[in-house]
């Protein structure tokens, strides 16, 4: 199955095209905020880069956030645009996932990406069976806060990977409450690359999650809680 997937929910933004054997085409838009007006040219690119065209993509998968507002928007109007042409399915993947996805770590991995007014949005995962399972569900909320409601989670003592662009300036607040047992990934792991999107994508589609376009819906992160997955899918 090949996937075209779409990233756009931080400052930078990609567009790749992935298949069952990894990608085989990506671009970086890494000029901030300008998604409006390269997004759509960056898909013909990456297209024409994989020697394909639209009518060669079995499925679209699409970064719904947390994120930036306008950013979130434009990538999944732009996604929907193009499934609703081709005909295919739809698969949306959290911004967090993503970024978890792409840390080198095999323990736990908290993601955290910077969600203005002094807080983040983070998720915790672990790494099993080659793949990530969610531990807790997206939220919003200053560091100190964060760690709090995570705490539960970390009882155990094992080191915890933190990866995304919170830890700019969230850093010191993490090593300050966990000393050792943090281990903080270096900036080239932060962001939400489009490749990785594509891969959980191919892997939603694989479980037959895709979806129609249309009910496509971004998860722009404030008003969550960091409560874990099942509590959260019985409140």
């Amino acid at each position: 199955m090949r996937i075209l997937a779409v990233e756009t929910s931080t400052p930078f933004a990609g567009v790749a095209i992935v298949d069952e054997d990894g990608a085989v085409a990506e671009r970086l838009l890494r000029t901030p905020m300008r998604h409006l007006e390269l997004l759509a040219p960056t898909v013909e690119e990456t297209l024409h880069d994989a020697g394909l065209t639209l009518q060669a993509v079995d499925g679209v998968a699409v970064s719904t956030g947390p994120g930036s507002f306008t950013g979130l928007r434009i990538g999944m109007m732009t996604a929907m645009a193009l499934a609703r042409v081709r005909g295919v399915s739809a698969a949306g993947v959290s911004t967090l996932e993503a970024i978890a996805a792409g840390c080198p770590w095999s323990g736990p991995i908290c993601a955290v990406l910077d969600a203005k007014r002094g807080e983040v949005a983070a998720a915790l995962f672990v790494r099993e069976r080659g793949g990530l399972r969610r531990i807790t569900e997206d939220a919003v909320a200053a560091a100190p806060e964060m760690l709090d409601r995570l705490g539960p989670h970390l009882a155990g003592g094992e080191e915890i990977a933190f990866v995304g662009d919170g830890l700019a300036r969230d850093a010191p607040i993490i090593t300050a409450r966990l000393g050792p047992r943090a281990w903080l990934a270096p900036p080239i792991f932060w962001p939400p690359r489009a490749a990785l999107v594509g891969a959980l994508g191919l892997a939603r589609f694989a479980r037959g999650e895709g979806q129609a376009p249309h009910l496509l819906r971004p998860a722009y992160g404030r008003g969550g809680a960091f409560a874990p997955r099942a509590e959260r899918a019985g409140a």
